[in-house]
């Protein structure tokens, strides 16, 4: 065999394939709100200044309202390989008790769709809020950060 032909094979066997999904990675970043339904209802509220969900790398994340942090840094896990992904975000009852919302996300293109429960409600299964159930369902859009 020729270097040529060892060197294109090994760039082959270990380049990606067209089809691996999307890297965990994806939920880091900033996302800007569009919407709420929570109880059948739209749940989206009128504000100064956008709302915006920031996922940072170190497991953390933080609302703002336009630039103004409102919430956080709060804690957070997900899996990007579970059907469908999870998200658990906490929020602090007291310093040493978190309280943890249980929820479900998908990422589409710039699209971001959460759908959680309360603390202490069961994780949803699907991504709606109908009437009566405790489940809340954001989207999102991805926020271009500037160089």
């Amino acid at each position: 065999m020729n270097a040529t032909f060892l060197l294109g094979l090994t760039l082959a066997v270990s380049a990606p394939a067209l089809k691996d999904p999307p890297q965990a990675a994806d939920l880091i970043g900033l996302w800007e709100h569009e919407r709420s339904v929570g109880n059948g209802k739209d749940q989206t509220q009128k504000r100064d200044a956008p709302l915006r969900y920031e996922f940072r790398k170190d497991g953390t994340y933080v609302i703002y309202e336009g630039d103004r942090e409102m919430v956080g840094p709060r804690r957070y896990t997900f899996d990007p390989k579970a059907e469908p992904a999870t998200l658990d975000t906490s929020t602090p009852r007291t310093p040493t008790d978190p309280a943890v919302s249980l929820a479900i996300y998908r990422i589409e293109a710039d699209r971001l769709t959460l759908c959680k429960a309360p603390p202490g409600r069961d994780r949803p299964t699907a991504f709606d809020a109908p009437a009566g159930s405790p489940n809340y369902l954001m989207t999102f859009r991805r926020v271009k950060v500037k160089d």
